[in-house]
């Protein structure tokens, strides 16, 4: 898609100027996880405002953009936005019979109140997505319920029902590539910073990076920075800690994806205020500024280092 990217370009301005919008839309939704992974978020929303500004006859088409719509908002943590799109699509949805859109559009409302901090909101539409995606048996979106049912678990305080659920779609999501098993990592690396464990964070972190970095995925990367800071701060190295978070900031920054889980939010805040007392404000600065410049491959290799 990346060495298509011009021509699917010219595809979509070309279908929307020939008012063509419900192909458009279904163009515009097969790159909806490209837009994701690659940090094209702004010009995701952009494509599926474009669709959604003209007369959609499907409502499978009009839904489809909605869905996409949401999912960039969500990314680029427009909660409101990404809420508003979302419930809209369920109506446009609802009596249609399209189960596996009801299915996404459940699943991404999930993300949106985790992120904003509804744990009820949150597990109802997590669970309802979970349900759908069972009986369409689709694997890929069982695994993802099922690990967004984890972070609000354990967001709740019951650490040994999210890890049960985290195993639960570690064996479902065999079947479906390493995108998908990276929350999954990350929430492992969560629970592991929460048992002081250390070692196993930066562990679970580097098997995730090795899968970021074969997709060139941004926003699962500005996730896995979080709990692997965390970790750094129960070894002791500030400085590190310090120079993660930075680099993920820089990241988020220049593709316009901030969000994270609520649980994940607050290891960093405490991961933060836990570094910053530590080095003090000019020190703290010093590193995190320095983060700001690293590659992603120096910090891979930091990782691997601190595995061994």
């Amino acid at each position: 898609m990346r060495n298509e990217l011009e021509n699917y370009r010219a595809v979509l301005t070309w279908l929307i100027e020939h008012d063509r919008r419900g192909d458009a839309s279904e163009v515009a939704w097969g790159l909806s996880l490209f837009f994701l992974i690659r940090g094209h978020t702004s010009e995701g929303l952009h494509w599926y405002r474009q669709i959604l500004t003209g007369r959609l006859d499907a409502p499978i088409s009009e839904s489809k953009a909605l869905v996409g719509a949401g999912l960039m908002s969500y990314a680029k943590g427009e909660l409101d936005c990404a809420r508003a799109d979302l419930l809209r699509a369920v109506a446009v949805i609802s009596g249609t019979g399209a189960a596996e859109m009801m299915a996404h559009a459940e699943n991404i409302l999930g993300h949106v109140e985790n992120a904003a901090g509804n744990v009820d909101a949150a597990r109802d539409r997590y669970s309802r997505s979970l349900e759908r995606y069972r009986a369409l048996a689709i694997p890929w979106g069982i695994g993802n319920a099922l690990s967004g049912m984890a972070s609000v678990t354990l967001a709740a305080g019951d650490a040994p029902e999210a890890e049960r659920m985290l195993d639960e779609a570690t064996v479902v999501l065999q079947q479906s590539g390493p995108w998908f098993l990276t929350p999954v990592l990350c929430f492992r690396a969560v629970l592991a910073v929460r048992r002081a464990q250390a070692d196993e964070a930066i562990a679970l972190i580097c098997e995730s990076l090795a899968h970021i970095r074969a997709l060139q995925d941004k926003f699962a990367f500005v996730h896995a920075l979080i709990p692997l800071a965390a970790a750094a701060v129960l070894k002791g190295d500030h400085m590190w800690a310090a120079r993660l978070l930075g680099a993920r900031d820089a990241v988020t920054e220049s593709m316009g994806a901030t969000i994270v889980d609520s649980v994940v939010q607050d290891v960093r805040e405490r991961a933060e205020s836990e570094a910053r007392g530590q080095l003090g404000i000019n020190t703290w600065d010093q590193a995190y500024m320095a983060g700001r410049t690293a590659s992603i491959d120096s910090l891979v290799r930091d990782v691997e280092s601190a595995v061994r």
